[in-house]
């Protein structure tokens, strides 16, 4: 018997992800549903025609066109999905969009500058018409000093303004927004003033939707009423209600540096809080088999209804999904698979929206639950404890044991950043957790109450020492390491380490040794190859970053950041700039790595630059004034900071090869060196409109 026979859902949600990676990566040529469909027809048949035979080995012949049954249902499921494979979707219009008719499908996100909505495309007006059209526009508002926001869950708007399409990345191995977007069917965004937007109808409030956004809103303003601090409010509403608009930039960093960032993203821990103490209140009724499912049914009930109240977010999408399922499975089983149940979930989470798996939240729930499912009881049974105490301390040490060794592999790979002290941070959060939303629960019930300020300043209290303490792990030395890069193949090799770790556990077979060997020289190959790789890399990068004229160059390992004009947003420029100099095992930019290294020249506005046998000569103000003897000779021309030429000018006293007009320059500038470059079949690189630049020159040996 195969390790997975008892475990049929492993192996259907295994098909299903296969098929999934097949479509997202085009390994198959892409048809019409119609043919999907007919050769989905076609082997169900051949699947029906070998079931009903009596043939040898039918069983197994007929397990394998199944699973290629769900391959096929996944690439079918996949394409259904994306909406611009709808003909009808505005990405395919071909005429500019004057304005157009949505519909508010979402809660009010709150930024600092911003009401963020997400809003659905009814009918778009193009040359004087309307359309009937689809799609999703992110939709920015300008706050403009308004306290209230401006539109609620279900209101139909008139924009009479284009929105614009997502871009690509532009820098090299920045994070790519645009298909993070793609995966929620979001192609187009807006920013808009208030003033902008008409209102023709408002959403009706007998929505369930709308009702559960207005109890979200009736909960939070309870908590605003009777939980005093900035911060401990954020928080409150944050853990208990899913919304996280009030918490600054300080807060999540400590939170994150401790390693207790999952208790401020309502997921699977807040619903297994949810379940416990919903479990222990229907404890009574629950002894019998009559009253055990009329526990589960009120349990369920409960979960979606707060599923539905903290907005439907993907994350507690999962969870609810997950543990409603594992409910089911242990109400009416004595002996339930959790693998089975956690299998379905994903199954029925993935067909919702196949887009999940490529969800870094998606990824870690599963794998964390998995390894807690595993892990978890191989540590756990190892020291028993007969005091209460020290058992729930060493329970919550072996759970966060248990999901940290699941998901760091995950969490360098995406983050780039592993807490040191997360074991100590977890003995005190997730106590603290489960109080708060006790407490949180308590106030939303007893909110009208007289009870209800007590139960606030608790909660306040609480809030505020749980703060201290995440703030005083993280001002611990060596607190956060951070700075770490791990390329896919290290990610997936590390993984299978981990698999064949406990296979050597559980099989005490030698060979597993073998395996760890070969696969610990897998990760270091992998990564001294690239080590050595870069080591030999001589390269220039001119950066695609608004308003700004940075380029790094970067010499084998080292590396610096050349600043043209002045940084006037260093953030933004780190944000840009280090994803880059991550993946290729460079420093972080510090303030002292900055160099200004550009020669002036003997004319005002111009600089210029040697490097590997190339001039770089840098135009950073209008020069049309300047009387040159003779033509300034130049492998590339720099434009900076709107430099504006005159062409016949420019032609007359510059000889170069290439244009490079940088990000500190405006459309106006960008235009027309585009028009120059094609009057004159110039080869003109506009940062802007193509990305970021990299000139790789000799090599170092």
């Amino acid at each position: 018997m195969f390790i997975w026979t008892p475990y049929p859902f492993l192996r259907i949600i295994t098909a299903f992800i296969i098929g999934i990676l097949v479509a997202k990566f085009e390994l198959i040529s892409e048809l019409s549903t119609t043919y999907y469909l007919i050769i989905l027809g076609s082997l169900a048949f051949v699947f029906l025609l070998v079931w009903f035979s009596k043939i040898p080995n039918r069983l197994v012949i007929a397990g394998n066109l199944g699973l290629l049954l769900v391959m096929l249902v996944a690439v079918i499921r996949f394409a259904d999905y994306r909406e611009i494979n709808n003909p009808n979707h505005i990405i395919h219009s071909h005429k500019e969009i004057d304005g157009y008719v949505a519909e508010v499908n979402s809660a009010c996100v709150v930024k600092e500058k911003y009401f963020i909505y997400e809003v659905d495309v009814i009918k778009v007006f193009i040359d004087n018409t309307f359309e009937t059209k689809q799609g999703k526009v992110h939709l920015y508002i300008r706050k403009e000093n308004q306290l209230d926001k401006p539109l609620q869950y279900g209101d139909k708007i008139a924009l009479n303004k284009s929105p614009f399409r997502l871009p690509p990345p532009k820098n090299p191995h920045e994070f790519n927004y645009m298909e993070y977007m793609a995966g929620r069917n979001i192609y187009y965004q807006q920013f808009v003033d208030v003033a902008d937007i008409d209102i023709i109808a408002q959403g009706s409030a007998y929505s369930v939707m709308s009702w559960c956004l207005g109890l979200r809103n009736h909960f939070g303003g309870l908590i605003e009423k009777h939980v005093k601090g900035e911060q401990e409010t954020a928080i409150a509403k944050a853990l208990i209600l899913g919304i996280r608009d009030g918490l600054d930039q300080d807060t999540k960093r400590s939170y994150s540096a401790s390693g207790a960032m999952h208790v401020l993203a309502v997921s699977g821990l807040h619903v297994g809080i949810i379940i416990v103490i919903i479990s222990f209140l229907l404890r009574p009724i629950s002894k019998s088999k009559t009253g055990k499912i009329i526990s589960s049914v009120i349990s369920i009930i409960f979960l979606w209804v707060f599923a539905f109240v903290t907005g439907l977010s993907p994350s507690i999408l999962r969870a609810v999904t997950m543990f409603s399922i594992i409910i089911v499975g242990q109400t009416f089983h004595s002996r339930p698979s959790i693998y089975n149940s956690l299998a379905l979930s994903a199954f029925v989470l993935l067909f919702y929206n196949p887009n999940f798996l490529f969800s870094v939240g998606f990824q870690l729930s599963y794998i964390a639950v998995l390894g807690i499912v595993y892990i978890y009881p191989l540590i756990h049974n190892t020291i028993t404890f007969d005091n209460w105490l020290f058992e729930k301390m060493w329970a919550i040490t072996c759970l966060s044991i248990a999901a940290q060794m699941a998901t760091f592999p995950l969490t360098l790979y995406y983050f780039h950043q592993f807490p040191v002290y997360f074991l100590i941070s977890n003995l005190l959060v997730i106590p603290a957790a489960f109080l708060i939303m006790s407490l949180g629960i308590a106030l939303i019930v007893l909110g009208l109450t007289p009870i209800a300020p007590f139960i606030g300043m608790a909660l306040q209290k609480l809030i505020f020492a749980l703060n201290s303490v995440v703030s005083f792990i993280e001002k611990l030395d060596f607190s956060l390491i951070d700075w770490l890069y791990l390329s896919p193949w290290q990610t997936f090799s590390i993984y299978l380490m981990i698999a064949a770790f406990f296979a050597l556990i559980y099989y005490r077979k030698f060979r597993f040794v073998y395996v760890l060997t070969f696969l610990a020289l897998v990760v270091s190959v992998v990564g001294v190859g690239s080590l050595l790789k870069q080591s030999k890399a001589s390269q220039l990068t001119f950066y695609e970053i608004g308003g700004e004229s940075v380029l790094d160059r970067i010499e084998g390992l080292n590396s610096e950041l050349i600043d043209i004009k002045g940084i006037s947003n260093l953030e933004l420029v780190r944000y840009q700039v280090e994803p880059n100099r991550l993946n290729s095992h460079l420093r972080k930019i510090t303030l002292d790595s900055l160099s200004q290294s550009l020669k002036p020249s003997k004319f005002d506005g111009l600089s210029y630059y040697f490097w590997k046998g190339k001039k770089f000569v840098f135009l950073q103000n209008s020069i049309d004034h300047i009387d040159f003897n003779r033509k300034i000779e130049t492998d590339y021309l720099v434009i900076s900071n709107d430099a504006m030429v005159d062409a016949a000018f420019l032609m007359s006293n510059f000889q170069f090869d290439e244009i490079i007009v940088d990000s500190s320059n405006g459309y106006r500038t960008c235009r027309f060196f585009e028009r120059l470059a094609d009057e004159f079949n110039l080869k003109c690189r506009i940062l802007r409109n193509e990305g970021a630049l990299t000139i790789a020159l000799t090599s170092l040996n």
